[in-house]
């Protein structure tokens, strides 16, 4: 979130590691990643769901969460990013920078990653299920899903059991959950792979090919757990695991990384521009009509059955 309380019906409600008193997360090592809320995700709708040049304006009165990133995690390769101009980048940017970093603790960290927000069910999905998506089209976790199937898995965990109110976003105009997957098109490239093949000389990264100039660089966290990469077993999602570290020396980059996750995109937009529509053209079918879908595509249900 961007601010460091926040108040709801009334009610304090605060993001409770960054202001934490009694210090009960003292044993984390805490990155706070200031991210815009799903009110954000109105703007980029009413801009035509174009988000490259798309900024949020941090110096609205309500904005006092400032990116804070541990010296200690500061690599050479976290670094490289300019994280001091984070309320330059937009929305593009801004999302593709905390993926690096939050797959740079998990590729080089020991004891595992764990993402939270003050809620849990926009923001928190968001980062969880491009992480999970991620670690997918790298062979990592998953190997025995296809894209429809793993498409499934993370729309029906990630987002709608952990509380995301997709009819209430769609009345509110505030698309979220579909930039999820809008963005996989920025998220393909070798640069974001869990186990990644150094770059030849002189090629540009994708951040490089879309912005010349712009680096990167800093961070908060949100609340949810997938599964812990395994070689040896490919887990289901675990309410209480969290994202265990990987071996960065073995297995290089699948090159079927832009396909697998290209896959996945073009099914969620296929199903979402029939069941839910763009802008005002909505249909009744919501959370039901879109696991229905995708139900019955990878052949778990049936057509006419049970509400989800």
């Amino acid at each position: 979130m961007v601010e460091k309380k926040k108040v709801k019906f009334g009610v304090n409600v605060t993001s409770s590691e960054k202001v934490d008193k009694e210090r009960r997360y003292s044993e984390f090592k805490i990155t706070c990643l200031p991210y815009p809320g799903c009110e954000f995700f109105k703007r980029w709708r009413d801009s035509s769901y174009s988000a490259e040049d798309l900024i949020f304006d941090w110096n609205q009165s309500f904005v006092d969460a400032c990116l804070d990133l541990p010296l200690e995690m500061v690599t050479p390769e976290v670094g490289s990013l300019d994280w001091h101009n984070y309320k330059t980048w937009d929305l593009i940017t801004l999302t593709q920078n905390y993926m690096k970093l939050i797959l740079h603790y998990l590729r080089e960290g020991h004891n595992g990653v764990l993402i939270h927000c003050i809620s849990g069910w926009d923001r928190t999905p968001l980062f969880v299920s491009l992480l999970r998506l991620s670690l997918w089209a790298d062979g990592a976790i998953h190997s025995s899903l296809n894209a429809t199937e793993i498409l499934y898995l993370t729309i029906a965990y990630d987002w709608f059991l952990f509380g995301h109110n997709l009819p209430d976003r769609l009345s509110r105009g505030e698309e979220i959950f579909f930039f999820c997957f809008y963005f996989l098109r920025y998220f393909s490239s070798e640069e974001f792979a869990i186990h990644r093949v150094p770059p030849s000389a002189g090629t540009p990264s994708s951040q490089e090919r879309r912005n010349p100039v712009k680096h990167v660089t800093s961070v908060s966290p949100c609340q949810e757990a997938i599964p812990v990469p395994d070689r040896q077993h490919h887990g289901v999602p675990c309410s209480s695991a969290h994202l265990g570290s990987l071996d960065a020396e073995e297995d290089l980059v699948s090159p079927q990384r832009l396909q697998k996750l290209d896959a996945v995109r073009r099914t969620f937009q296929n199903v979402y521009s029939v069941v839910v529509g763009f802008q005002s053209e909505r249909s009744a079918g919501g959370i039901g009509g879109l696991l229905n879908q995708l139900a019955e595509k990878v052949g778990i249900k049936q057509l006419g059955g049970t509400r989800v």
